[in-house]
């Protein structure tokens, strides 16, 4: 079996599991599902293109992006297993973000019609997408009330523990974030300038709270 195959067969499995439904529901729609490595910095999608499908994150890290009509960012981090952008589903003909790879990144594209139509007619699944919007709404909340820190350094702490809840890997004592945080993503996260980020960053490696080890952060919970 070639590579190629084996990682659509695998991610065709997950994307079942993911979304709750038999695998055998997929089988008469395989045509239209792609899967797809994409390199670090590539973009998947761009805000304003048309909202025609919904991807799965099998490895790697994206960013989505969002810009308003005033120049101001919204920045959010996603990893593996997870389904994007969940938020677009029955209702958005066009996509509110630009989604790139942060590293390299193996993705399934599925039509989001397809989404849809599944989601009506299994209730499992459409449990399932309900619970993923709320686990989103969520996380976005998280992530705003990270940017109401009284100061630089507290906006830089929270967001550190926000990604922590969503792209860190539980170690016990402490989380990793693996191959993907430098100080500068760090800063355009938590709204705040490099210098301060760099900063606050510094500190809180002498507190033995933060260790850099080039894009692998290791960050204790003790943060």
């Amino acid at each position: 079996m070639s590579k190629v195959t084996e990682n659509y067969q695998s991610s065709i499995q997950t994307l079942s599991k993911i979304l709750e439904v038999p695998s055998g529901l997929l089988v008469p729609h395989l045509s239209e599902i792609y899967v797809r490595n994409y390199e670090k910095g590539q973009v998947i999608y761009y805000q304003g293109s048309e909202a025609d499908s919904i991807y799965l994150l099998i490895e790697g890290y994206i960013s989505r992006e969002q810009l308003n009509e005033n120049g101001d960012n919204y920045l959010m981090l996603n990893r593996d297993s997870t389904l994007f952008p969940i938020n677009h589903l029955f209702e958005q003909d066009h996509y509110e973000e630009t989604c790139t790879a942060l590293t390299d990144a193996l993705i399934v594209r599925i039509p989001k019609n397809l989404i849809e139509y599944l989601s009506k007619n299994n209730e499992d699944t459409f449990v399932k997408i309900f619970k993923l919007l709320r686990r989103e709404e969520q996380v976005c909340m998280n992530r705003n009330m990270a940017l109401m820190g009284r100061n630089a350094e507290q906006k830089v702490v929270n967001t550190l523990r926000t990604l922590c809840d969503t792209i860190g890997d539980d170690q016990g004592a402490y989380y990793e974030i693996d191959k993907v945080m430098t100080v500068t993503l760090l800063s355009s996260l938590a709204s705040v300038s490099r210098e301060k980020a760099s900063h606050v960053v510094r500190d809180l490696s002498n507190k033995n709270l933060v260790l850099k080890n080039y894009q692998t952060w290791t960050i204790s919970k003790s943060l």
